[in-house]
């Protein structure tokens, strides 16, 4: 397997994490602040849904027309110390 390739697979294992942890619903926080189910992404501080328990993410850039200004959306931007856990993804 090429470098290329390899590295394609690590990444998205990476976002989704492990198998045996992942679930087919979104993940929710519980009342006790820790998250239940969805795919590592989805329990990362940063990855806010587009709706409310949905698995729609915006990740790429936002575009302004009468602007013509090109920035990441502002769920993307990064922040701080919190972002080291979505930078390493």
């Amino acid at each position: 397997m090429n470098e290329d390739k390899t590295n394609l697979i690590g990444a998205g294992d990476r976002c989704l994490g492990p198998k045996q942890a992942r679930t087919t619903q979104c993940a929710a926080k519980a009342s006790n602040g820790s998250w239940l189910g969805g795919v590592a992404f989805e329990r990362n501080s940063r990855a806010n849904p587009v709706k409310p328990h949905t698995r729609c993410y915006s990740i790429g850039n936002s575009f302004e027309g009468p602007t013509k200004i090109m920035a990441p959306c502002a769920g993307n931007k990064m922040t701080g110390a919190r972002d080291l856990e979505a930078i390493e993804m």
